[in-house]
């Protein structure tokens, strides 16, 4: 899973190649790889032709969704950790662990 914001968090487009060649290795034994767009500065609304833009700028290979009130990022990031990033790459086993 990787949160990510505008295009210009080098964090995001770095993680790009990494995350797609997991998609690619592991797709075929459940591995799910998942985008989710958190806009910035704050949480606002976007439009889904602009979240395509950025995770297109990004080479993003897998599925987005858009987060643009954070509910995902504060739920299963900003809520458990004291860290104040909101780019972020997280993996989640088969439990939800």
């Amino acid at each position: 899973m990787r949160f990510f914001t505008d295009p210009a968090c080098p964090y995001c487009s770095a993680t790009a190649p990494a995350l797609n060649e997991l998609g690619r290795e592991f797709g075929d034994d459940g591995l799910v790889v998942l985008g989710f767009y958190t806009p910035k500065p704050s949480p606002r609304p976007t439009t889904v032709e602009h979240v395509r833009g950025v995770a297109r700028k990004y080479g993003f290979e897998f599925p987005v969704a858009v987060d643009d009130e954070w509910k995902a990022l504060r739920r299963l990031w900003l809520d458990r950790t004291d860290s104040g990033w909101t780019s972020a790459s997280l993996l989640i086993d088969r439990k939800g662990v």
